[in-house]
């Protein structure tokens, strides 16, 4: 086990953090709010008016029910119009 987590990294993964000389830390369950807060204040409240943006204007239907996976334009579209939302 390295790095604390099983599996998560192998041997490779590990050489190359070594490579980029970078320190792997364990954050705490419920301390994202301090030691993350752009997590907190930034990425979730984005990420959450992204998929509203979806949500809302994306509803196209294949011919056997199914929802259609969103064209890049329209994802671009609404990740512009959920910044602006948390931005202004």
């Amino acid at each position: 086990m390295k790095f604390g987590f099983p599996k998560l990294f192998d041997d490779m993964g590990a050489l190359l953090l070594e490579d980029y000389d970078t320190n792997v830390e364990i954050i705490p369950g419920g301390c994202t709010s301090v030691l993350q807060p752009l997590d907190i204040g930034i990425n979730k409240p984005l990420k959450s008016r992204v998929r509203r943006h979806g949500i809302i204007n994306f509803k196209v239907e294949t011919k056997s029910g199914y929802l259609k996976g969103a064209e890049r334009e329209d994802i671009v579209k609404w990740s512009c119009e959920a910044w602006r939302d948390i931005s202004y």
